[in-house]
């Protein structure tokens, strides 16, 4: 079986090369981003297994958490040393939420903070992670800024 290992400081995360490609092609349909051609070329290029750094390829943590979320592959957490397949996973909310949609508004006074003289940046950001069973955080992704 042709795997794609993605390896973390928290996790060495397995996927079936099938299932990595095919969320690529997906993914790739949808956004215009350059790092999924350079990962594609390069997991079709490896003939068995496919070793992936997030250095060399920090959107593969996306394409990870999206996996897991659907039920594909599995992970090591490397606090507990225990293999998890994706069921046993936890998927959790970094900040306020996934998307600045499911960020909670402004408190009260909000609109005339924005309209001072020397108005405060305002800056917050949220996305996605994937715990262990055990609790152990394995991995993380920002997906907004403001």
């Amino acid at each position: 079986m042709n795997t794609v290992i993605f390896e973390t400081e928290e996790a060495i995360f397995q996927f079936d090369q099938k299932a990595v490609m095919e969320c690529l092609e997906h993914r790739k349909t949808l956004y215009e981003i350059k790092e999924l051609d350079l990962i594609l070329d390069f997991i079709s290029s490896q003939p068995d297994q496919t070793i992936l750094s997030p250095e060399e390829h920090q959107y593969f943590g996306f394409i990870a958490i999206q996996l897991i979320k659907f039920g594909e592959g599995s992970a090591i957490c490397k606090i507990c040393g225990k293999r998890h397949h994706s069921n046993q996973l936890k998927a959790f909310t970094v900040g306020p939420g996934r998307t600045t949609f499911t960020a909670p508004s402004a408190t009260k006074g909000g609109f005339k903070r924005l309209f001072r003289k020397n108005p405060k940046p305002i800056g917050c950001s949220g996305g996605d992670g994937i715990k262990c069973p055990e609790g152990h955080m394995l991995i993380f992704m920002i997906t907004w800024r403001t």
